[in-house]
């Protein structure tokens, strides 16, 4: 960014994510993960919901479960106090209301019981939809369960220019709907006809069929191919849809379909990158990093163990009335608070104070309330002297005094 001589050289909320990506697809082996560029929801392992909690969604092959799987999510809901678990459209459960400091103990729990991320947070492979397939439906023609199941844990991890969701259907009935996903496969008597550019939402767009092959092994290797072709060559923040919109379904069938040493050659690269990127939230590493860390250091003086006048600390909670008399508080070393990161500071009353700190060292604060929709400024992308609110991309001034920054800025 520097180099290019950017108006903004650490970048924004939105470059930084963006770069972040093209980095890890053009070089998986050498990347280097940058935390601090990536959305709250990717860095959590989790969704961020309008109260500051967050929502986990760990991962069901294919929408199969087991009795085992549902007993250990049926704990960490209840050890965690979580306040709804509900069934998602995705043949998944999603459990609500879990707290930023439960977040790395119910990854943990819910990968001792051998589930992982399902990633329903990010710019990633969300899900593989499946029916039941010829395994026990009356019309199904492939076992589409089966092949789901592989497809899913092919490419479960990898992050992708945007959300990218797969349906496998047992027949032409399509009951997975996999005629308005990313990659749609339909089975039939033959074999399986493979289809790509879908998805729901506003601007509803049905599949188009890119071919039709005879074996499961062909169907896996012509996703794998289409899968790193929009990895290499989509614009981040594309969906598959506009992407063949904007190249043409000719182009994609020329690189997937006719190109044989080529589409060889995408789903090898795919292969390889999967190796990097397909790392679960329950490790020890996910753990370490983002454990709750309350303290950086504003200046020497007052200790959170000392007692001041009148005044008495507890468990790291601070009373206002040390902050309304401008004491300072050693609250722990500047080390704690990365670059372009933050931290929060308790403060009696049940408000919290974020600590910012910028690429060139400054440190602000703020309390750690948007004054759109009061999200937790502390979880949002940190550029310059500003924050991007991670719930609607409000982008707030870290100097004093509230300011929202003009969201068309850019940085180039």
């Amino acid at each position: 960014m520097q180099a290019l001589s950017w108006s903004t050289p650490d970048g924004c909320h939105s470059c930084r994510p963006a770069l972040n990506y093209y980095l890890l697809c053009a070089w998986p082996a050498e990347h280097k993960e940058d935390p601090q560029s990536r959305f709250v929801n990717e860095r959590m392992h989790a969704n961020i919901q309008k109260d500051g909690t967050y929502s986990v969604v760990p991962r069901m092959w294919g929408g199969v479960t087991t009795p085992a799987e549902l007993r250990a999510i049926a704990d960490a809901a209840e050890k965690f106090g979580a306040r709804m678990v509900k069934v998602t459209g995705g043949q998944r459960i999603d459990i609500f209301g879990i707290r930023k400091e439960d977040l790395p103990g119910i990854w943990a729990d819910l990968n001792a019981a051998g589930m992982v991320s399902g990633h329903a947070y990010g710019k990633a492979l969300r899900t593989v939809k499946t029916c039941v397939g010829s395994e026990w439906c009356r019309f199904g023609t492939q076992d589409s369960t089966g092949l789901g199941i592989r497809i899913e844990q092919m490419t479960w991890g990898s992050w992708m220019p945007h959300k990218f969701k797969i349906a496998v259907s047992g027949c032409p009935r399509n009951c997975a709907e996999a005629t308005i996903k990313d990659f749609g496969v339909i089975c039939v008597d033959s074999g399986y006809e493979l289809h790509i550019g879908g998805n729901g939402g506003i601007h509803l767009r049905g599949t188009d069929l890119l071919c039709k092959v005879a074996t499961a092994e062909e169907a896996l290797e012509y996703c794998a191919a289409f899968i790193q072709l929009y990895r290499e060559e989509a614009r981040y923040l594309d969906r598959t849809a506009p992407w063949v919109e904007r190249v043409g379904l000719a182009y994609v069938k020329q690189r997937v379909v006719e190109d044989a040493d080529g589409r060889r050659a995408l789903a090898a690269r795919f292969a390889f990158a999967q190796q990097f990127l397909q790392k679960d939230p329950g490790r020890s590493g996910w753990r370490a990093r983002n454990a709750t860390c309350t303290g950086i250091s504003l200046k020497s003086g007052l200790s959170p163990s000392s007692e001041p006048p009148n005044e008495r600390h507890h468990a790291g909670v601070f009373p206002r009335k040390d902050i309304h008399d401008a004491l300072w508080l050693d609250i722990g070393p500047v080390e704690q608070l990365p670059a372009l990161g933050a931290r929060t500071l308790p403060v009696a009353g049940g408000r919290e104070i974020a600590i910012f700190r910028t690429a060139t060292g400054e440190v602000y604060a703020l309390i750690n309330e948007c004054p759109h929709r009061k999200g937790p400024l502390s979880e949002g992308i940190v550029h310059d002297t500003t924050v991007t609110c991670p719930l609607h991309n409000w982008r707030i001034s870290s100097r004093p005094g509230w300011r929202r920054v003009k969201t068309a800025a850019a940085c180039r």
